[in-house]
């Protein structure tokens, strides 16, 4: 099992959201500095497509809790770098600190996914830096905040 954690100045719905909320997603999620990615998901599940080079990597995964902004869980399967289905679990919290995001991988081999996920979480905390287009002065640099039901409406709650 992988177990990681990390503390984010953001709200628990901004970090929550970061995971479900396509243009942010894109951001981190997968994602190198050679790739390009496409996304597709709806309330069951969801499928990235990922082209490196001559390269196709698709993962793919079914929702299995969503509790927004606390719990997000989620099975994950990536034939071109791990066997099996593995089970992702996000516990996310706000602390006096800032917002903690307890992650967990199982079910696999995680010595093969632990140096990708290090890496694609570095990517959110500092994706959260940059500035999205329609930011306005107050929030520039954080990442904006929008519901994971609004840009998938079908997500729901299990």
């Amino acid at each position: 099992m992988l177990a990681l954690t990390y503390t984010f100045p953001d709200s628990a719905i901004t970090v929550f959201d970061a995971w479900l909320n396509k243009p942010v997603a894109e951001l981190w999620l997968f994602k190198n500095d050679t790739n390009d990615l496409q996304f597709k998901a709806d309330g069951d599940g969801f499928f990235i497509e990922e082209h490196d080079g001559d390269k196709q990597i698709d993962h793919w995964g079914k929702y299995l809790k969503i509790e927004r902004p606390h719990t997000l869980q989620f099975t994950l399967e990536v034939p071109a770098h791990f066997e099996g289905v593995s089970e992702v679990t996000l516990h996310i919290r706000e602390t006096p600190a800032g917002t903690q995001l307890e992650f967990t991988q199982k079910h696999i081999d995680t010595s093969k996914t632990a140096d990708a996920w290090r890496m694609m979480i570095g990517r959110l905390m500092t994706a959260r830096m940059r500035p999205r287009r329609r930011a306005s002065s107050h929030n520039a640099g954080r990442i904006q905040s929008s519901p994971a039901v609004a840009e998938y409406p079908s997500l729901k709650t299990r």
